[in-house]
């Protein structure tokens, strides 16, 4: 089966993370931080390398969110494993699987994203692993089919 939100890695797959978001950051606040630059250059004052710092500090957090931190979903050992670059930092099996849930996020009465997550139970606890934030709702629906679709494979 062909997946559009999931990408065939080796023994499992990985969940692809959507980059247009994250580039508009980058986009952004290295505009920022160049106005920074600019302005520490141009009054001689400091502030604008503080504003610089901060810049870097929150792209450096999206990158870290964007490329670092991946769900990948073993079909074969039934086993949904969330890491942290290339350490493994928790491990489910399906059957700890409880269910998903679709946020609908609102600023100003505008829906502007849908955040997908699924629920594990990890010893009596719900633990949420975040899958997506999408900006549309049928986004949202087809990585929850696909999820599906994958946990369901392997019986």
């Amino acid at each position: 089966m062909e997946y559009k939100y999931y990408k065939h890695n080796g023994e499992g797959y990985k969940l692809l993370k959507s980059s247009i978001r994250a580039n508009i950051i980058f986009i952004l606040f290295t505009l920022m931080g160049a106005l920074g630059i600019w302005y520490t250059i141009d009054t001689g004052k400091i502030g604008g390398i503080g504003w610089l710092l901060a810049c870097l500090i929150v792209i450096a957090l999206v990158y870290y969110r964007q490329r670092f931190i991946s769900v990948i979903i073993l079909p074969q050992t039934r086993m949904i494993v969330v890491k942290h670059g290339a350490k493994v930092f928790r491990q489910f099996p399906f059957d700890k699987f409880m269910n998903f849930q679709k946020t609908r996020i609102r600023t100003n009465g505008v829906t502007t994203q849908w955040h997908v997550s699924m629920y594990v139970n990890d010893n009596g606890k719900n633990r949420n692993i975040m899958l997506e934030s999408s900006h549309s709702e049928k986004a949202a629906d087809q990585i929850i089919a696909e999820t599906t679709a994958l946990l369901n494979s392997s019986k």
